[in-house]
C-alpha cells in the first residue's frame, strides 16, 4: 500500500482514542496529523501518539480555515477523517470541504454522520417532518454535499448508532439512586471501537469499494428503554429504572457541559433527538447490517456483554 498522510479529527474524542492506537498498531504506512486545540490533552488521552515519529500533533482550531488549509498544505494531506460536532458543525464541515477541494492533495474523505436514511427523498421528508434536533438535521445537509457536490476526491459515509459509552454518564446515577440517567427508547448500540475499526477500513479502501456509499455501524438489535434498563439491573445486581423525565435530563446535560449558552443548546439539542428516537427507531435494515459486517470483516461488537463486563468491574472496585 502506497504512503497517506491522513489528518484526524476529534482525536481525543471517544472514536479518536480508539483510531489512532489501532492505526499506529496496524504496521501500516501511514502519516497521522492529529489537529487540536490542546495539546497536552490530546497526548494524555492518546499516550500511543506522544512519542511516534509518524504522528504530528498540531495546536489550533479547525473552525479555522486559513489554518485548516495549512495544514493540508504542510503535510500534504491526502486522507481526511472528518468528524465534527458543535453549534458550528455546518460552518466548520463547509469551509474543510473548501480547503480541502484547493488543496489539490486530498484524494479520499472518510465522514462521520449518524445512522438513518439522510438522502432519499422519504428520509429527508421523515426527518424533516419530525426531528428538530440540529446536530441530526445538518448531518443530512452535509452527506447531499457529498454526494452530490461533485468533489474532487472520493468518500466514503459511516453512520453509527449510539455509543455504548454514552452509559457512562449514568453510572453515578445507578450506582448512588438506581437511576439510569438519559431516557433511551428504540436505539441500536455501537462500541466506538468498531467505528475506528470502519474507519480504518475505509482509509484502506480509498473509494475503491465504498465510494459515495454509507455504512451504518451498530447492532442490529434496537433496545428500547426497558431492555437497557433490565440489562443494568442484571449487570449491577440491582433494580435500575431509566429515567423518562425529558426536561430534568435537558438539565442535567447542560449542568454537565457547564451551564453556558451553548451547554443549554445541547442539552435541548440532544433532548430533542431522544424524543425523535422514541417515535422512530434509531436502527438499521438487516442489508444495512449485512454491509456493515462486509466493512468490518466481523460481526460489531455485542452491548449486552459489554453491559455485563462494565457492571462487574464496577462492582469489583466498589
Amino acid at each position: 500500500m502506497a504512503r497517506h498522510n491522513v489528518l484526524i479529527t476529534s482525536a481525543s474524542g471517544n472514536i479518536g482514542k480508539e483510531l489512532v492506537p489501532l492505526l499506529l498498531s496496524s504496521n501500516l504506512d501511514l502519516k497521522l496529523v492529529l489537529p487540536t486545540t490542546n495539546a497536552q490533552k490530546l497526548l494524555s488521552s492518546v499516550p500511543a501518539a506522544a512519542s511516534n515519529q509518524d504522528v504530528a500533533v498540531e495546536e489550533g482550531n479547525v473552525q479555522d480555515p486559513v489554518w485548516v488549509q495549512s495544514l493540508l498544505h504542510t503535510h500534504s494531506i491526502d486522507t481526511v477523517f472528518l468528524n465534527l460536532a458543535g453549534v458550528d458543525e455546518l460552518f466548520t464541515t463547509c469551509n474543510f470541504f473548501a480547503s480541502m477541494v484547493q488543496s489539490g492533495s486530498v484524494k479520499h474523505l472518510v465522514y462521520l454522520s449518524g445512522c438513518g436514511d439522510y438522502l432519499s427523498t422519504t428520509g429527508v421528508k421523515k426527518l424533516m417532518q419530525a426531528c428538530t434536533a440540529g446536530h441530526c438535521l445538518v448531518k443530512s445537509l452535509i452527506e447531499q454535499k457529498i454526494v452530490y457536490g461533485d468533489l474532487p476526491f472520493t468518500s466514503t459515509i459511516l453512520g453509527p448508532t449510539l455509543f455504548f459509552t454514552n452509559d457512562l454518564r449514568s453510572k453515578q446515577a445507578m450506582l448512588e439512586a438506581s437511576v439510569f440517567g438519559e431516557p433511551l427508547a428504540n436505539v441500536s448500540r455501537v462500541h466506538p471501537a468498531d467505528i475506528a475499526l470502519a474507519v480504518q477500513n475505509c482509509i484502506l479502501d480509498q473509494g475503491r469499494r465504498w465510494n459515495l456509499q454509507k455504512i451504518m455501524i451498530g447492532s442490529k438489535h434496537c433496545y428500547t428503554g426497558g431492555e437497557t434498563a433490565a440489562l443494568w439491573s442484571r449487570a449491577l445486581q440491582r433494580d435500575i429504572v431509566m429515567t423518562d423525565d425529558m426536561g430534568a435530563f435537558e438539565a442535567n446535560i447542560a449542568m454537565k457541559m457547564g451551564g453556558s449558552v451553548d451547554a443549554r443548546a445541547w442539552g435541548r439539542d440532544l433532548r430533542s433527538m431522544y424524543e425523535y428516537f422514541a417515535v422512530y427507531d434509531f436502527a438499521m435494515t438487516g442489508e444495512d447490517y449485512d454491509l456493515q459486517v462486509e466493512l468490518l470483516g466481523r460481526e460489531p461488537a455485542d452491548y449486552e456483554q459489554w453491559v455485563a463486563r462494565t457492571g462487574s468491574e464496577w462492582i469489583a472496585i466498589g
